[in-house]
């Protein structure tokens, strides 16, 4: 791979972790050189550059190391530098910036096999229910979560099969709560049944109706009236305390301000499904081999 096409993959997988164009506390400007450095210029902080190659000044000038950011660009550096490299360019970069590419490309190998025309159809149901053919994306994401946990009560199954996560304000799926936000497009599902209406608020496509909603089984349907009847006329407020408070959703966990993972083993046991661990492998394996099957 030539310095081009390493310089592209690095900017496309580092726009991929936020770490591009942040910043903050004090950043430092040092002039890159050789490891044997035996003068000092006004203004610039001595401090030797770790290539320990010409090349090094001669083609980069200078780099900035931004300790608070988490991320350091000499590191991108290096990796340019050394084209006979094999090594993942990861391999030099800071240990958070790594981690968090590698989070961001599982995140991405996840969207590949997800049914976002489906999880689009469940929130496009509630919006319907709700009269105006809008719903805040706040209460649709709770919605959907309890949709999956009384699917699971049903038929021992859920409606979705995606990452879902405890955050502070409550569970989420976490794929469907990211492409209501916009991170991912997907103009022949989501798209096709949902578009932003506000910043906080997603409407239905006009035209939609109930006998468009072809990827949801009786059951699922069910379940979803079961849900909107029990919740649909709540406050979003409401619904969020109830979701993580008083052990109503046993499986949400405190995150204390970050995130972490709610297993479909998790919510299952939760629900009182027997040998739950075997059953959400089995879901998972089946979902799997279908959208690999399904995939063009």
């Amino acid at each position: 791979m030539g310095v081009f096409q390493r310089t592209i993959a690095v900017v496309h997988a580092l726009a991929g972790t936020n770490l591009i164009g942040r910043s903050k506390g004090t950043t430092d400007r040092v002039r890159c050189k050789p490891k044997k450095m035996d003068r000092k210029e006004p203004g610039i902080n001595p401090q030797p550059c770790e290539f320990a190659s010409s090349a090094c000044e001669r083609r980069i000038g200078y780099h900035r190391r931004n300790e608070d950011a988490g991320i350091a660009i000499s590191g991108i550096a290096q990796y340019l530098l050394r084209g006979a490299t094999k090594r993942p360019f990861t391999e030099f970069l800071p240990l958070k910036a790594s981690e968090a590419h590698m989070k961001s490309s599982a995140k991405q190998e996840k969207v590949r096999t997800f049914d976002s025309g489906k999880a689009a159809q469940v929130i496009t149901y509630f919006a319907l229910k709700s009269g105006d053919k809008g719903i805040g994306i706040l209460m649709a994401i709770k919605l959907v979560y309890l949709a999956d946990r009384e699917n699971i009560k049903r038929a021992g199954v859920p409606i979705l099969n995606e990452p879902r996560a405890s955050l502070p304000n409550g569970p989420v799926n976490d794929l469907t709560y990211a492409f209501a936000k916009g991170e991912f497009v997907d103009a022949e599902g989501w798209s096709s049944f949902l578009q932003d209406k506000n910043e906080h608020t997603l409407q239905v496509v006009p035209g939609t109706t109930f006998a468009d909603l072809d990827k949801l089984s009786r059951m699922n349907l069910a379940s979803l009236e079961a849900v909107w009847s029990e919740f649909g006329w709540w406050n979003v407020n409401a619904l969020v305390n109830w979701t993580h408070k008083d052990g109503n959703v046993p499986e949400w966990s405190d995150p204390n301000g970050s995130s972490t993972e709610i297993t479909l083993e998790a919510m299952m046991s939760a629900l009182g499904i027997v040998n739950a661990a075997e059953r959400a492998a089995e879901f998972e394996s089946e979902y799997a081999l279908k959208m690999e099957l399904e995939q063009p």
